[in-house]
């Protein structure tokens, strides 16, 4: 909608990374944290403190798919293994 409308939809709640990334307009601002950034920042960051092996439980819903799979690469990136 804020596309074709050419107007600004601020994002407080969407959570989903494909805002910022696949599904990314110059009609969005993201004003709260997605799952790219929670993955990668929590799953990094933790991962490099000697904590490499991950067991992840998530909702069985969009955030939680792509919450799952933002934290997998993480934490693979960072030497790591998600079990």
């Amino acid at each position: 909608v804020s596309r074709r409308a050419r107007k600004l939809a601020i994002l407080t709640g969407s959570l989903s990374a494909d805002f910022t990334g696949s599904s990314c307009s110059p009609y969005f601002a993201n004003w709260a944290i997605d799952t790219w950034t929670q993955a990668n920042v929590l799953g990094r960051e933790i991962t490099n403190k000697d904590n490499d092996t991950w067991y992840i439980i998530a909702t069985n819903n969009k955030f939680g798919n792509d919450l799952t799979a933002d934290a997998q690469r993480a934490i693979q990136a960072a030497g790591g293994r998600v079990i």
